[in-house]
Order: structure tokens, then C-alpha cells, then sequence
């Protein structure tokens, strides 16, 4: 079994190009550890090495593509996502380069499309950029998106790309309360949120003026 592993050893440091005589002797280091950590072993050599070629003398599947996702984003290579087969390690790959990269066009590449709605999501917020939220396919959470990066640019016109009009509303009324602005007020259409960001500048004891800002 030990002559097995050596010979495929071999065969991948040759392939993966790196020093033959310094990768022989990590691995084989690897091997006379404890049973339990030697896959650990390897994958800090693929992580070292930032080469994935060294995952495939992994044993445990799980941890294998594990190792295929530490790699990919070490290296920002998505082509080593393509590796893996199960869902779960498939779609951390995939987020972790979204987030590492801030390319929302991976998480496309997500299999559940409730995590890849809460990548977009994260993206969004990450890179303050509206795109990310608009190709959200979950209402609530293309709202949610907006409404972040709105507050966080102080940019009322992002409210205005919130769908849902309770949302959208309450997305002006605290931006004009961030930005001391009562005319970011008049963009609200609920009454009585509309109501209450008068009342935040102006105070109940001024109807009459609240009157005449909202006419």
C-alpha cells in the first residue's frame, strides 16, 4: 500500500511541475504522522504550494474538495471549482471567490439558488455596487440589497430601485434623516411614513409647516 502511494506521489509532482526532491520529501513526511492528520498534511502542502494537484492524494472525499476550494482561492482560479462534485464544497468555492473577487457572476454558478441570492447579497454589500442586487431573483432580498447599499452611499436614487413601496419608503425616510435632508421626505407615497419624516425634522408641534413641505 505504501509503494502505491509513493508511485502516485511521484506521479503528481511530476505533473504539477514543482521541485521533485522538495515535494518527495513533504509528502512522504506527511506519511509518517498520525493516520488521523495525514490528509491535513497534504492539503497545507496544496495550500503551500497553491497547487491543487496535491488534493488528489487526499482520502476522505470531503476533505479533498476541501482542498480544491482553499486552492481556488488562493490562486483565484475558478476552473478548480469545476472539480468538485458535491453541492456543498461546490457552492463555498464558487462564494468564496465572489467574495474574494468581487465578481458577482459567480455566484451565478451556485447550485441552491437561496445561497446564491444571499451571495449576491453579500457582494452587494461588500462592493457597494447595485448590479450585484439586481439580478437577485428573490424580491425581499434584492430590496434588502438595495436598501444597504443605499444607506451606505447616502444615495436616495437606489432607494427608488426598491420594489416593495413599504420598503422603498422607509429607505428615504432614513436617508433623509442621515443626510438632514426634510425634501428627501416628499419622495415618500405612504401617508404615515411620510408623516413621520416630517415629524423628524420638523416635530408635531408644527403641523401647519408640515402642511405646506408636503403640498
Amino acid at each position: 500500500m505504501r509503494l502505491k502511494i509513493t508511485i502516485l506521489l511521484l506521479t503528481l509532482i511530476l505533473i504539477s511541475g514543482c521541485s521533485i526532491t522538495g515535494s518527495f520529501i513533504e509528502v512522504t513526511n506527511c506519511l509518517g504522522i498520525d493516520t488521523n492528520k495525514v490528509d491535513e498534511c497534504y492539503i497545507n502542502i496544496a495550500k503551500q504550494r497553491n497547487d491543487a494537484v496535491f488534493c488528489n492524494i487526499v482520502r476522505d472525499d470531503s476533505s479533498v474538495e476541501y482542498c480544491y476550494t482553499e486552492v481556488a482561492v488562493t490562486t483565484n482560479n475558478a476552473n478548480i471549482c469545476t472539480k468538485i462534485k458535491g453541492i456543498y464544497w461546490h457552492d463555498i468555492c464558487y462564494k468564496k471567490l465572489a467574495l474574494s473577487t468581487g465578481n458577482a457572476e459567480y455566484c451565478s454558478k451556485l447550485r441552491e439558488v437561496t445561497d446564491g441570492n444571499d451571495c449576491l447579497l453579500e457582494v452587494g454589500k461588500n462592493t457597494n455596487d447595485p448590479d450585484a442586487c439586481s439580478i437577485i431573483t428573490n424580491l425581499e432580498t434584492r430590496d434588502k440589497c438595495f436598501k444597504n447599499i443605499a444607506v451606505a452611499l447616502e444615495d436616495e436614487e437606489i432607494c427608488g430601485m426598491i420594489a416593495e413601496q413599504l420598503e422603498k419608503d422607509v429607505c428615504y425616510k432614513k436617508l433623509a434623516k442621515i443626510k438632514e435632508s426634510i425634501t428627501i421626505c416628499n419622495k415618500i407615497k405612504i401617508s404615515l411614513v411620510k408623516e413621520s419624516c416630517y415629524q423628524d425634522h420638523l416635530g408635531d408641534s408644527q403641523q401647519i409647516q408640515r402642511k405646506v413641505v408636503r403640498v
